[in-house]
């Protein structure tokens, strides 16, 4: 479908790219003046598209969506179009649109080949307006709108930073006065190539500012926790005084400000980096970014010229959905640890789901598909994830192979991809429809799927995939789960889901295909490795309904044995618990999550950590959310919230909680289709006092026992 008339134009600055070194660094500006002749405001409809990144203003107030929108996308095949109602004023309107390189137009040279991607262009955009009675077409983008790149944020670059010189600002230039007889006409250019269709998802927002006011040296900030967003700087100095801002997550192991192995991955480009030129008139300049955002809990200022810090604010981004969970306990771990899953989360989703928010910002799919669980059961994310999913389709070449990255330039093909990451397609259905209960995702995607299953099995041979990546950032990794073991047990996953899903679609011959399939895979899995004890082999086993009566005793006995350390990698860390949850060892796990013994999450905890790291030793990254699924446990397990397939949304409303032994406490709240819900309990002698909340009436599920809830407050004493 075309949303545009046949007269709306993509236009960009005239400049044409003759290479991918070529240069506007800067953002274009674009300005349009339109007249309303009638008396009488005109009511409009706006359809706007600005790629990389775009801000749309009417006489002077911002109208387009949140900050750094459109979010990434494979933009040979989807650009993004929001839709805003506006009303023009008599006499004469003013539009004007500011256009970011983001991700579109990539300028460093980076490791994942964005520098190369075959869509890469100067930003441009595509405008049209109608008369909302009517829908009559009073406006388009054209040759006739007028731009500058001689602009004030010379530089912006989606790896590194933003650059701001206030000497070269527009006064007024938001404005139909003001003189614009020295701009250039825009010229229209090639579309990115992708189709362009409705924006589905929320825009990126600032969710949270506050002030900067502790420093552990001179003029570096100590926010007291890592967040991901921006700063805003008030100022006051001479002309042509630059401040420059240099962001990081961590210090040194002297205590010193560093960003060492920030910029591993783009290594022509200063990483974390804004810079501020003052105009230097005499009064206080405020300044923040528009086009990036960086990972950070440390920001160090320079000073080049003569010029102070009046103030610095924090501004912290993430997707703009509304939260619809919370988990609440006196147990100090356990607390700091949600708190970190969430802010690693919301810092890890700006527009798309990401690895880290600083070093690389890339849709790692593994990544995503293990902490959308716990994204799910605290944020509306639906949307959101359906956009990611369509990103992630259209990585997918011909054969089904998919990018181990979405967006992807063409990187991530022969590296990181495999069935463990590329799980993303089908879990990420599969998690929707059992916490939303609709099967968009999964009527949407089910060909993209089934073909990826299809390529998955030409790498096979005897039923064994060998590859892609495993047990990733297993502590010990000459402990890890061999890679073919963790792979093969994904493919059986993924066809024991793709006939699931054709089960809930009608596809009976599909099913009974892919059913077949996952059978004769788990005999040709044990026919290959019949004796493999590590402890997230023992885990995929027991999740693919493999183990013998001695499988879950063994991965009891090793837990224990380690005294409940982190024996393994990120998938382990997303089936343990779990299944040591659902089958009566509660406790367990939940002495994993808080011993503080190196490795293990409790251990990030009692060294300052507040969000999650990559690695168990805290070394590279320390916002990463591939660890995140004990978010989700928490909610399902000592929360009792636990949809499932037989019972997507919890639709018929029972509550499972568990009481592991050493959390004396919990309570959730959780929006549920009838409203909202309030669980909570408390350990007393030996009884548990448990209250809820209840938005309708339903069940409870605890010590085999079933209790009936009714509408409003229900309490319970339950036996320990």
């Amino acid at each position: 479908m075309n949303y545009f008339s046949k007269t709306s134009r993509w236009i960009s600055a005239p400049q044409t790219m003759v290479s991918r070194y070529s240069g506007q660094d800067g953002a274009p500006f674009f300005r349009k003046k339109y007249p309303v002749e009638k008396s009488d405001p005109l009511p409009v409809i706006i359809r706007f598209c600005g790629i990389g990144l775009a801000e749309l203003y009417l006489n002077g107030e911002k109208i387009s969506a949140g900050i750094l929108d459109p979010a990434p996308s494979v933009y040979d095949k989807h650009c993004y179009f929001r839709e805003y109602r506006a009303t023009l004023l008599p006499g004469m309107n003013l539009f004007a649109v500011i256009l970011g390189n983001g991700l579109y137009n990539c300028q460093a040279n980076d490791f994942w080949q964005f520098h190369s991607a075959p869509w890469r262009d100067y930003p441009k955009m595509i405008f049209e307006m109608r008369d909302a009675a009517s829908s009559e077409v009073l406006l388009t983008s054209d040759s006739s709108w007028l731009v500058s790149t001689d602009t004030p944020i010379i530089f912006n670059n989606w790896h590194g930073g933003e650059s701001y010189d206030a000497r070269k600002d527009f006064d007024h230039w938001l404005t139909p006065e003001f003189d614009d007889s020295s701009w250039q006409h825009a010229a229209v250019k090639p579309s990115p190539g992708g189709e362009v269709i409705p924006e589905i998802a929320p825009a990126a927002e600032i969710v949270n500012s506050f002030e900067a006011v502790d420093t552990i040296a001179p003029f570096v900030y100590d926010l007291g926790r890592i967040i991901t967003g921006n700063v805003k700087i008030a100022v006051r100095g001479e002309a042509g005084s630059k401040i420059t801002l240099r962001y990081s997550d961590h210090l040194s192991p002297d205590g010193k400000f560093t960003q060492v192995d920030l910029g591993q991955f783009v290594p022509d480009t200063e990483v974390q980096t804004d810079n501020f030129i003052l105009r230097g008139n005499r009064i206080t300049e405020e300044w923040s970014p528009s086009f990036v955002y960086h990972s950070f809990q440390y920001v160090r200022i320079s000073i080049r010229g003569n010029a102070e810090i009046i103030s610095l604010t924090a501004r912290e981004i993430r997707t703009g959905f509304e939260r619809i969970g919370s988990v609440t306990t006196g147990n100090d771990t356990m607390q700091k640890l949600y708190q970190a899953v969430m802010a690693s989360y919301s810092g890890n989703f700006v527009g798309i789901p990401t690895d880290c928010p600083h070093r690389e910002k890339n849709g790692w799919t593994a990544d995503a598909a293990f902490a959308a669980e716990s994204g799910l059961t605290a944020f509306a994310a639906e949307k959101s994830y359906l956009r990611y999913l369509q990103c992630l389709a259209d990585t997918q070449r011909q054969s089904g192979q998919l990018a181990a990255i979405a967006p992807s330039a063409g990187w991530g093909y022969n590296y990181g991809s495999g069935p463990v990451w590329d799980s993303a397609l089908w879990l990420i259905p599969y998690y929707l429809y059992i916490h939303t209960g609709n099967p968009q995702a999964i009527k949407t995607f089910y060909d993209a799927i089934a073909r990826h299953c299809d390529y998955t099995g030409t790498l096979a041979e005897n039923g064994i995939v060998r590859f892609g990546l495993g047990d990733h950032c297993h502590p010990f990794p000459e402990k890890a789960v061999p890679i073919e073991f963790a792979n093969t047990c994904f493919y059986i996953m993924e066809t024991d889901m793709l006939a699931r899903f054709a089960g809930l679609l009608g596809k009976e011959d599909d099913r009974q295909y892919y059913s077949d399939c996952a059978q004769k895979l788990r005999k040709e899995l044990l026919a290959a490795h019949p004796d493999r004890r590590e402890s997230t082999a023992l885990a995929l086993l027991l999740q693919l309904g493999m183990g013998s009566n001695d499988t879950l005793p063994q991965l009891i006995e090793q837990i224990e044995a380690v005294g409940g350390k982190a024996d393994f990698g990120i998938i382990g860390a997303k089936f343990i618990p779990r299944l040591l949850a659902e089958n009566g060892r509660s406790d367990l796990a939940f002495k994993i999550f808080t011993q503080q013994e190196f490795p293990g999450w409790g251990n990030w905890i009692a060294r300052g950590a507040t969000t999650l790291w990559e690695y168990w030793d805290g070394s590279f990254s320390r916002n990463h959310i591939m660890f995140g699924d004990i978010a989700a446990w928490m909610m399902r397990y000592p929360g009792g919230i636990a949809p499932s397939w037989d019972n997507p949304a919890m639709q018929e409303l029972v509550l499972k909680p568990l009481f592991p032994e050493g959390l004396n406490d919990f309570a959730v709240k959780y929006r549920h289709a009838s409203g909202w819900i309030s669980l909570s309990w408390q350990k007393q002698d030996d009884k548990i006092s448990l209250q809820v909340t209840s938005p309708a009436a339903g069940k409870l599920e605890s010590s085999n026992r079933v209790y009936d809830l009714h509408p409003g407050e229900n309490r319970f004493n339950i036996e320990r």
